[in-house]
């Protein structure tokens, strides 16, 4: 009894020292794994540090190239805008023109269209006279006023 007991007192002592070792080789393999691990997170961390750091950038960039076509699209409205203005203005001024030429040629219509309604009247009026005094040759009267004078009057 006491060879097994010794036996097996030893057997329990190289399983103990077995599962001691096992459990050790267990415990540095979990340590190795854990620090890869923490490596792994630590690279993954500053990977997404450098990433957020570059979306930031990128999105200042972003921001700052819509101001600067924002500002651009501005300026640009704001030339054509006083582009169209000043094509208004000088239309303005062409219809002004225009409209002061249109009632200058109405005047004048109105004044040629006086004067010749007046020398019609005129014409008329000799007609008229010269008429009269064709009339009074041949009846012998004396002519209020000669030929030659009514001609010149015409």
């Amino acid at each position: 009894l006491g060879e097994y007991e010794a036996e097996a007192a030893a057997a329990a002592e190289d399983l103990r020292v077995g599962v001691d070792e096992d459990v050790r080789r267990e415990r540095d393999q979990l340590r190795e794994h854990t620090k890869s691990l923490l490596r792994r997170l630590h690279m993954q961390e500053q990977d997404a540090a450098a990433a957020a750091t570059q979306t930031a950038s990128t999105q200042r960039d972003l921001e700052a190239e819509w101001e600067q076509r924002v500002a651009d699209h501005d300026r640009e409205y704001q030339r054509e805008k006083e582009g169209l203005a000043a094509q208004a203005a000088a239309l303005q001024e062409e219809e002004a023109r225009l409209q002061q030429a249109w009632e200058a040629h109405r005047a004048q219509q109105q004044t040629d269209k006086a004067r010749w309604e007046e020398q019609k009247r005129e014409h008329v009026r000799w007609e008229q006279e010269q008429a009269a005094a064709l009339e009074a040759e041949k009846q012998g009267q004396r002519p209020r006023r000669t030929t030659q004078a009514l001609g010149d009057a015409h």
